[in-house]
């Protein structure tokens, strides 16, 4: 979270931006995230749409 501070400190994204970031990462943390299993399996069916073996 220190990037987004920083980021805020010097202007580059507005507060809006900063709370809808941390919103983010929160919901990430609470949901897909909260899963390792599922966050593999989601990240191997995506590699599979992405990178088709031949």
């Amino acid at each position: 979270m220190d990037e987004l501070q920083d980021a805020l400190s010097k202007g580059d994204i507005t507060q809006e931006q900063f709370r809808l970031a941390l919103e983010t990462s929160h919901r990430l943390q609470q949901g897909i995230l909260s899963n390792v299993p599922s966050l593999i399996d989601y990240t191997r069916k995506c590699y599979e749409i992405h990178c088709p073996q031949e």
